[in-house]
């Protein structure tokens, strides 16, 4: 258990440093979302980032579960 708590930590911190958050995948999608607004509304901009957000969190933080 303390190597899966290591591993944890240290994603946390990989996650901090490269500024990685919901949020920032949500200002990372807004000029995207800007130039392809006739096809895709701010709302579903960020459905989509949230969900590949919690997705990814999921990869790492429950794989070895």
């Amino acid at each position: 258990m303390c190597k899966y708590k290591r591993l944890i930590d240290e994603v946390h911190a990989m996650e901090q440093s490269y500024g990685y958050s919901e949020y920032q995948l949500h200002a990372f999608v807004a000029p995207m979302q800007a130039k392809f607004a006739k096809n895709i509304g701010s709302f579903e901009a960020q459905k989509l980032a949230t969900n590949e957000f919690h997705n990814t969190y999921l990869m790492l933080h429950h794989h070895h579960m």
